[in-house]
């Protein structure tokens, strides 16, 4: 009961940030959009700040669980990369004010100090883990390379998924499939016979 009130707060509060600026955003009405009195929000979260900063959280666990159930689908890498891109792209396309907020969190972690940084940085690297799992099988079949650490590669990927949302927001028409994101993405991490590439 207590989890399903929770999530029930977080989807308040993200219907909210699709409709105004966060400094605009009061308790009041997360509490009336979420149907619950403003003192069950303050029992699950101190303050506003902690509230968003919880909602932008909340996306990179969705993600991390969306890519873990990808990769038990399917035993075929390509084409779970293929179908992991998708995931990513659909979710940062069907919520787009949540990515936002997850990647001002991001640049926020740069100079925040303390439980706040600490939070987020255990959540994208639980993001950065789902994806390097993927990975790892492609490396394992020898389709990328060992000379670049998984983690890397991961961010890489998870780098060119935002660029793609964030052109296809600003309605940038040169926009790229998921299977050529995963082309692109093998070409330049692919295993190079002989070794690797200068």
């Amino acid at each position: 009961m207590k989890k399903a009130k929770y999530r029930q707060i977080l989807r308040a509060a993200e219907a909210l940030v699709g409709r105004g600026r966060f400094h605009e955003i009061t308790m009041d009405e997360v509490a009336r959009k979420a149907g619950v009195g403003k003192g069950t929000i303050y029992r699950y979260f101190k303050d506003k700040d902690a509230l968003f900063f919880e909602l932008a959280m909340s996306g990179y666990d969705e993600l991390a669980d969306m890519i873990r159930a990808q990769r038990r689908r399917s035993s075929d890498f390509r084409a779970c990369l293929v179908n992991v891109c998708r995931c990513i792209s659909d979710f940062y396309r069907g919520r787009r004010h949540l990515m936002h907020m997850m990647h001002s969190e991001e640049r926020r972690a740069t100079w925040r100090r303390g439980q706040f940084r600490e939070l987020f940085m255990e959540r994208r690297k639980m993001l950065e883990e789902a994806v390097c799992t993927v990975l790892d099988e492609g490396r394992g079949a020898g389709l990328l390379r060992h000379d670049i650490p998984l983690p890397v590669l991961a961010s890489f990927m998870l780098s060119v998924l935002r660029m793609r949302a964030r052109s296809r927001h600003s309605g940038d028409k040169a926009d790229i499939g998921y299977d050529t994101v995963v082309e692109l993405f093998l070409h330049g991490a692919g295993s190079v016979e002989g070794g690797t590439s200068a």
